[in-house]
């Protein structure tokens, strides 16, 4: 029989590291996503990659020792490092992060939510650093602001907690986020709602709670439209920010790799 218990080496790390971030909630979407329409597309190699990194395998081209090459901003350039950070050409992780929040306003419209805005802080004046991406009223006229981030581990992280437990950037990340943000939301009586998502593809409780609540009462998901979904507007949409997620991903460790050559 095959012994599949781990031993304390790099490798085994990475892979217990991908197993604890492969068990998230939802991680698991894009694998299940049909090819169809613009928001459920990946491209081949994009696929490639990202399933070896959810399986901890290594890479072709991309097998760095301790070191060996830095990113553009200085640091070890790591796969975990080459998921997120956003020194390289072409902006991906801006790319992945706008259209995230576009697809989760379009899951917004028609159902409870109104006045959605992206991109709000002059409408709402807000004058401090960062700030919301969006902001909605709910059917109780209250005012809602939601801010997407996509986080990946990088120095400083625990890795005993990152092999042990799952969702662990993503809950420092939400917390981190309602620190910077619940000060002012108070203040105006609004509610602040952190959106996060951990590059290797795992969604945060609030970012699970917002899509379900954007399910509520819709009114325009055409059911005939997409059969394949089961008649749910949370997994399509659900899907689509997971491929969207994975995608942008792909995309900038690919750009990461062309360094490692």
């Amino acid at each position: 029989m095959t012994d599949l218990s781990f031993a304390a080496d790099m490798d085994s790390e990475k892979q217990r590291m991908a197993l604890e971030a492969a068990r998230a909630p939802h991680s698991w979407a894009w694998l299940l996503a049909l090819p169809s329409g613009h928001l459920h597309n990946i491209k081949a190699r994009e696929f490639e990659v990202m399933l070896a990194v959810r399986l901890g395998f290594e890479i072709e081209r991309f097998q760095l020792k301790q070191g060996q090459v830095l990113c553009p901003c200085g640091h070890e350039l790591t796969i975990d490092h080459g998921l997120g950070c956003a020194s390289f050409v072409g902006q991906q992780v801006y790319k992945r992060h706008n259209k995230i929040n576009s697809i989760v306003g379009q899951s917004l419209a028609g159902g409870e939510a109104s006045w959605i805005r992206t991109e709000p802080r002059d409408y709402i004046g807000y004058r401090d650093k960062g700030g919301p991406d969006m902001s909605f009223r709910d059917r109780n006229e209250q005012l809602i602001l939601t801010d997407v981030s996509v986080i990946a581990s990088r120095s400083g992280i625990n890795r005993e907690q990152l092999m042990s437990q799952s969702l662990v950037l993503a809950h420092q990340r939400e917390k981190d986020k309602r620190t910077q943000n619940n000060g002012w939301a108070r203040r105006n009586s609004a509610k602040f709602i952190p959106v996060v998502f951990e590059a290797r593809g795992g969604f945060g409780p609030a970012a699970v709670q917002l899509l379900k609540y954007a399910a509520r009462g819709n009114r325009t998901f055409e059911v005939s439209m997409h059969p394949w979904e089961y008649n749910s507007h949370f997994q399509y949409y659900m899907k689509a920010v997971s491929v969207a997620l994975i995608r942008g991903s792909a995309q900038n460790l690919l750009l990461a790799m062309q360094r490692s050559y």
